[in-house]
């Protein structure tokens, strides 16, 4: 390739500037690597089958126009219309394992998932000879599991790996200004620059910063050049305050403290603090719970038969079932004009902010993240105004404002700026144990020692059969139904909530 063309290339891939003085040889370099690198998301999660404990994972590769066709591109070299994204992201069983959902036996299999990791540094070469890098990249999955996979505390005051206190959730301007620890950060600032948790941490200790003594906490601060607090209380408290959350190493680094993240090929790994479809589901589910008993009576009852005939009677409800019931609601009060401006307003930047989080790579551009981060902050300023924090009356203010709403709220935009919201969606991922406990109901003897043989057998020839679009299909429905209410116009916000 000629300088001009390599220039060109990089330009279609937004990754040249016009500032930067660079050979021949420097664009080559940098175009193979964006177009040879690939970037794998985990998922990881414990559940019972057959009355045993297991941890599956699962691996996906991410979609990435730099290395792949895109639909267009795959449609004008042979005239088929596929869904590039979602063939690439199918995600697949990278192990199963008999384990319960005790920290200290999933951490076990930590040791395990590092040796795989380490074989990506090992570059795969392609039918047609192009030697092709791998690289960690994402973890995704529910709060708790994220909460494992960092080493944060699960729940409490700081519950989110920002370090946002829970009772400074709803100052939105503050929750904005949090910031993520990286990996190597939170390894050397957090847990080996003091005395007793470098020593814990060496020691392999699950949790390096429990139980510590009155003599070991005033240890721990004097090395972090904090000496107030007289009672163990006192002391404990400004530890808490320190580490924010942070109670041991990452899983994947509970046995090599001491270890370089690049020796590990760790170094561009990071844990995503937001994942649409246990975010976006509950937060759906305690709005449409707690919404109505702050309105009048007339908005109250409509809101409340409207909701629940969008669940059809449904008693297990999935993320699609709050999805669906949200827009249905929202249509129906618009439609029939059962509500009044803000509360309506309520429900339909929920419904955009969803849309958004689900949306395909090649939707994402600028223009939509600047739209996420309207529609987030315009929704959560109009549920402060809408609901008394202070006088919730059908659930606490923990599960409304703590992590689901603080997730999509303050951390929903960033993760679009990095990643697609169908890639850090769970969806696919969620299902793998109901196929688990449907394949061991119907096609084994419930032998302990056969379960995860058999699975495999099972999964690997159904892969091979047939592809599974159940997820497909219900976005295709939700997209139907949104397009039920009217259009979305530039966000308006009044200057009076301003």
């Amino acid at each position: 390739m000629t300088q001009e063309q390599l220039i060109d290339g990089l330009n279609e891939l937004n990754e040249y500037s016009k500032d930067e003085k660079l050979t021949t040889t420097e664009l080559k370099q940098r175009l193979k690597l964006i177009e040879w690198t690939r970037h794998i998301i985990t998922w990881h999660d414990n559940s019972n089958v057959a009355n045993h404990g297991y941890l599956v994972c699962l691996v996906s590769v991410l979609f990435d126009p730099a290395v792949y066709f895109t639909d267009h591109e795959y449609k004008e070299r042979t005239g088929l219309t596929v869904d590039i994204q979602t063939t690439i992201e199918k995600p697949h069983v990278h192990f199963i394992a008999c384990c319960k959902s005790s920290e200290s036996e999933q951490l076990a299999y930590g040791e395990t998932r590092l040796k795989c990791i380490k074989e990506t540094s090992k570059k795969l070469a392609s039918k047609a000879g192009v030697e092709y890098l791998d690289t960690i990249r994402y973890f995704k999955d529910d709060s708790r599991t994220r909460q494992f996979e960092n080493g944060q505390q699960k729940g409490g005051n700081f519950f989110c790996d920002c370090g946002l206190p829970a009772s400074m959730v709803e100052d939105l301007a503050h929750a904005q200004s949090c910031h993520f620890h990286p990996i190597q950060e939170r390894v050397n600032a957090i847990m080996m620059s003091g005395t007793v948790s470098r020593i814990n941490a060496l020691q392999n200790k699950v949790n390096a910063l429990s139980g510590l003594t009155r003599g070991e906490l005033a240890r721990e601060l004097a090395a972090r050049c904090i000496y107030n607090g007289n009672t163990k209380k006192e002391l404990q408290h400004l530890l808490d305050q320190k580490r924010h959350g942070i109670q041991r190493l990452p899983a994947l680094l509970i046995n090599n403290p001491q270890s370089q993240l690049s020796d590990l090929c760790l170094d561009h790994y990071e844990v995503l603090p937001v994942e649409p479809l246990h975010d976006i589901a509950h937060h759906i589910e305690n709005l449409l719970s707690e919404l109505p008993r702050h309105l009048n009576s007339k908005e109250r009852e409509a809101m409340e038969r409207t909701a629940t005939l969008s669940y059809q009677g449904k008693e297990s409800r999935r993320g699609f079932d709050h999805r669906a019931a949200l827009i249905k609601t929202a249509v129906h009060l618009q439609q029939n004009a059962l509500f009044s401006e803000k509360p309506l307003q309520v429900l339909t930047t929920l419904v955009e902010m969803q849309t958004i989080l689900y949306s395909p790579e090649k939707e994402r551009c600028p223009q939509l993240i600047l739209r996420y981060y309207n529609q987030a902050w315009y929704h959560a300023m109009l549920i402060k105004e809408l609901i008394d924090c202070e006088h919730l009356k059908k659930i606490t203010r923990p599960k409304l404002f703590v992590v689901y709403f603080h997730d999509l709220v303050s951390h929903g935009g960033l993760i679009l700026r990095l990643v697609s919201g169908q890639s850090t969606n769970a969806e696919k991922e969620e299902r793998i144990f109901n196929h688990i406990k449907g394949i061991t109901k119907n096609n084994s003897n419930y032998n302990s020692s056969q379960i995860i043989p058999n699975v495999f057998v099972r999964l690997q020839a159904e892969n091979q059969a047939k592809t599974d679009e159940s997820v497909q299909r219900e976005q295709h429905e939700i997209s139907h139904l949104a397009k039920a209410l009217q259009p979305h116009l530039n966000t308006t916000i009044p200057f009076s909530l301003i």
